[in-house]
């Protein structure tokens, strides 16, 4: 009775497969885990460029008639000037009544800048968003 290893030869193959490596496999995880998060950041980001675009958007028209009013106020203070400045000349105004027209035209004419500037912002931010050339709305 010879062992039975002596007719017989041994051959064996060893097969490694990855399917249950557990540090590859938390590596996959982990991968996944990172690119969920990316693609949450980026909806969030673009939720939030949608979001200040709209805004903007319904802002500008907002200005723009803004400014409209402005001017109107403005021409009203400058008739109302004209016509304080005749009274003082004709000695119906003390110089501080007088000084308060002239203020009057002067915070106009500053909150008609004022605004114009916002709706220069706006335009501006909005071009930046949808990538259009700021260069030629400069010009």
């Amino acid at each position: 009775d010879k062992n039975i290893n002596e007719h017989f030869g041994n051959i064996g193959v060893v097969v490694d497969i990855p399917i249950f490596d557990k540090k590859d496999f938390s590596q996959i995880k982990k991968a996944k885990l990172q690119y969920t998060q990316a693609k949450l950041e980026s909806e969030k980001l673009q939720n939030e460029l949608d979001s200040k675009a709209q805004t903007l958007q319904q802002t500008i028209p907002l200005l723009e008639n803004s400014l409209k009013l402005y001017k109107k106020s403005i021409e009203n203070k400058e008739n109302l000037l004209k016509i304080a400045k005749i009274s003082y000349q004709n000695d119906r105004l003390t110089t501080e009544e007088y000084l308060r027209y002239e203020d009057d035209v002067v915070s106009a004419k500053a909150k008609y800048f004022k605004a114009k500037t916002k709706l220069i912002q706006a335009k501006l931010e909005l071009a930046v968003l949808y990538g259009d050339d700021i260069e030629e709305m400069i010009k």
